[in-house]
């Protein structure tokens, strides 16, 4: 490993560029997302449905689908990747103690005093260039240099305070794969991502309650709207009805004539003039005046024959209903 890092930093040496840290072939792999664990599953079905689909196809239909499962679904996927990960830092931590690690690190530490030791030439070659360039050529009188002057002491310059873990990260620090600030570090985003990924569910279950609760509402109110269209049908029938009856009764009482009551009942008096018939009727005992009870015989005969009418008007408007309905 040291010799193939060795052969990439001639490589780079005469275009400049800074020789990147090798990767270590050795340590674990990092363990499969939650994603990417639907996305295979995905895969597989959607190349059994349709052979010929393009792998770019289905990736935009799976980050779709991933965006749109609810998180019963999901859930799965998650618990199978947090397994993926705890097994990742167990391998981790039983590799950091292997010879292939130390090996490894020392490969690093030497890419490192390299690039450091190149940057130190570097800057001498171009001191020295700078130096030369200012030297007066041969044969021209320098000018007398003149007498040092001592300078006041100044104080030695104060270190800056290190840099703490994500601000060394957005400084541009390169840190080491699997060493403590590394795994430190991946801790610290793994953390977030929990919290993340918590604060998605806790939201996807209350999208899914709202959801549920705006269905209900949905479903009440096509309910009630039902409710009330039956309501006004029932209210048109009756009014319909009375209108009937009043009709009726006007029509057979106007050719009646009863003592004591000189109107003539209709459809807008119709009310008054029975409440008027009652009252006649309630002051005059049956059996002492014939023509009281001829008026009983008749009362008795129109309230028959009004109900013998309102249940054939009845039976005739459910015959129409029954053959619009089949209609």
């Amino acid at each position: 490993m040291e010799e193939a890092a060795g052969d990439e930093g001639e490589k780079r040496k005469k275009s400049g560029k800074k020789v990147a840290i090798p990767k270590d072939r050795h340590a674990p792999k990092k363990p499969i997302t939650a994603y990417n664990l639907f996305a295979a599953d995905e895969r597989i079905r959607m190349k059994k449905e349709n052979p010929d689909r393009s792998f770019g196809e289905m990736n935009r239909e799976i980050g779709s689908l991933w965006n749109t499962i609810g998180p019963e679904k999901k859930q799965p996927y998650l618990d199978q990747a947090e397994v993926n990960r705890q097994k990742y830092m167990k391998e981790v931590e039983k590799y950091q103690k292997s010879d292939h690690y130390k090996k490894y690190l020392q490969t690093v530490a030497a890419l490192q005093q390299r690039q450091q030791r190149k940057k130190v030439e570097k800057e001498q070659k171009k001191k020295k260039k700078l130096s030369s360039s200012k030297q007066p050529p041969q044969g021209e009188e320098t000018a007398p240099a003149e007498p040092a002057t001592e300078s006041p002491s100044l104080p030695p310059p104060s270190r800056p305070p290190p840099l703490s873990l994500k601000q060394s990260f957005v400084a541009g620090t390169e840190i080491p794969v699997f060493t403590n600030l590394f795994l430190l570090h991946n801790r610290e985003l793994e953390v977030q991502v929990r919290k993340l990924r918590q604060t998605t569910t806790d939201l996807e279950e209350e999208c899914a309650l709202i959801s549920r609760h705006v269905d209900n509402m949905k479903r009440q109110t096509v309910r009630l709207e039902s409710d009330v269209q039956n309501q006004i049908l029932k209210n048109q029938i009756l009014k319909k009805r009375l209108v009937f009856l009043q009709e009726t009764i006007s029509d057979t009482f106007g050719s009646l004539s009863i003592p004591g009551i000189h109107s003539v009942p209709s459809v807008d008096t119709i009310q008054e003039y029975l409440k008027e018939v009652e009252s006649v009727v309630a002051k005059q005992p049956a059996g002492e005046d014939k023509q009281f009870d001829e008026v009983f015989f008749t009362v008795r005969r129109v309230a028959k024959e009004t109900m013998e009418r309102v249940r054939e008007r009845e039976e005739g408007e459910q015959e129409n209903n029954t053959m619009d309905t089949t209609n």
